[in-house]
């Protein structure tokens, strides 16, 4: 994500899904991006609305949809970090939706974190545990 000091940011996504099947293996690949609007701010939390465009390929195809975003970084006491959003958009002609959450902790510039992600398109439903460095500047 990049944001800026006009209150409009622009976010790039991917997540690729692995799975062993016998004889072989399957793999699927999901990518969004977004504008974005800095809705609010102040020193315990920022809020951003946004809408763009979803992609979903695998051996199948690809299927291009639209996607509408709600999100919000929380500054509850230095050096934590809680983060969510909500996602809500097409893929194809399947409904697409997203929540994830995740928590981390400062340290300078970089926040170490972990979260939890859902994902529900059409009936499929896909969840993970998530581990990762974000850098603010």
């Amino acid at each position: 994500m990049i944001d800026t000091s006009s209150r409009f940011g622009f976010e790039l996504g991917y997540t690729g899904y692995f799975e062993d099947l016998a004889p072989g293996s399957d793999s699927a690949h999901l990518a969004d991006a977004q504008l974005l609007w800095r809705l609010g701010q102040s020193p315990f939390s920022v809020w951003r609305i946004g809408a763009g465009l979803n992609s979903f390929s695998d051996s199948l195809g690809t299927e291009l949809g639209i996607n509408f975003t709600l999100q919000m970084d929380l500054f509850p006491r230095p050096p934590w970090v809680i983060s969510a959003r909500f996602d809500a958009g097409t893929l194809g002609s399947a409904g697409m939706y997203r929540g994830n959450a995740s928590l981390g902790y400062m340290l300078g510039r970089c926040e170490l974190f972990t979260g939890y992600d859902y994902r529900q398109i059409g009936s499929a439903e896909l969840d993970t545990l998530e581990f990762g460095l974000r850098i603010w500047f």
